[in-house]
């Protein structure tokens, strides 16, 4: 069985953070708006560089990704 990277905990526990302050919920998704906003990237580079489709991603595929 493969380990998780060492921030991937950090990254899941930032992402978490950080949609309870911005939605007051325990929501689980982040759309590309979401993405640009915690990342300070443009719509392009998140679009490109993470593969986001229009649904959206998880927060913990997500923060798998940023590890």
């Amino acid at each position: 069985m493969p380990r998780e990277k060492e921030a991937y905990r950090d990254n899941l526990e930032s992402l978490k953070c950080f949609l309870d302050e911005k939605y007051g919920d325990n929501r689980h998704l982040m759309n590309v708006k979401d993405i640009c906003e915690y990342t300070g990237r443009s719509f392009d580079f998140v679009k490109k560089h993470y593969g986001i489709k229009k649904i959206g991603v998880s927060i913990e595929t997500f923060a798998r990704q940023l590890s």
